[in-house]
């Protein structure tokens, strides 16, 4: 009867630290969960916030090659080609601010992207040159299509060029056997 009134009295104190434990152990794991929650929450918050602000600085920086690619003079009464209109706004110091907005909120893809059409036209400013259309209109496309993979198209098909065709009325000129070059 001793080894009984001992086996009764060890799941006595099982019982009892299950009923303590029990519990705090729901109590932990509210706290742990409530806490996630409550994170993700802040992070859907920011991603909300920073979508916002991305929105926003891409439509700016991308206005000079509005410009550059509209019919419409926009530098009327001023003697101003588009060209012209564009690249006095990107030597702006506005546009250089909106530029470094860019750097700090715009997605790794979208500044690489956006670097490379700037090295490509500050090298262009500096040669003296034409501009190459072609390699223009390829990295503007490419800046495009980076920035719409950053909202979300990460499997998007279209390529450089296929995205201004909605932009650019005589784009198809391009095509070497209806395909756009290095596609």
């Amino acid at each position: 009867m001793g080894a009984n009134l001992q086996v009764t009295s060890t799941l006595d104190i099982i019982s009892a630290i299950g009923t303590i434990i029990t519990p705090l152990l729901v109590l932990l794991l509210t706290g742990i969960g409530w806490s996630i929650r409550n994170r993700s929450e802040k992070t859907r918050q920011l991603e909300e916030k920073l979508r916002d602000d991305r929105i926003q600085i891409y439509t700016e920086i991308l206005e000079p090659f509005i410009i550059m690619f509209t019919k419409q003079n926009l530098g009327a009464g001023s003697e101003k080609t588009n060209a012209q209109v564009a690249s006095d706004l990107i030597k702006s110091f506005k546009y250089k601010q909106l530029a470094f907005k860019l750097s700090l909120v715009g997605t790794d893809e979208v500044l690489r992207a956006y670097s490379d059409l700037m090295q490509h036209m500050y090298g262009q400013a500096n040669n003296n040159e034409g501009t190459n259309a072609e390699q223009v209109l390829s990295l503007f496309g490419r800046l495009l299509l980076e920035i719409r993979r950053s909202f979300g198209n990460e499997k998007t098909k279209l390529n450089n060029f296929e995205i201004l065709e909605f932009m650019i009325t005589d784009i198809r000129k391009f095509q070497e056997n209806g395909k756009y070059p290095g596609i």
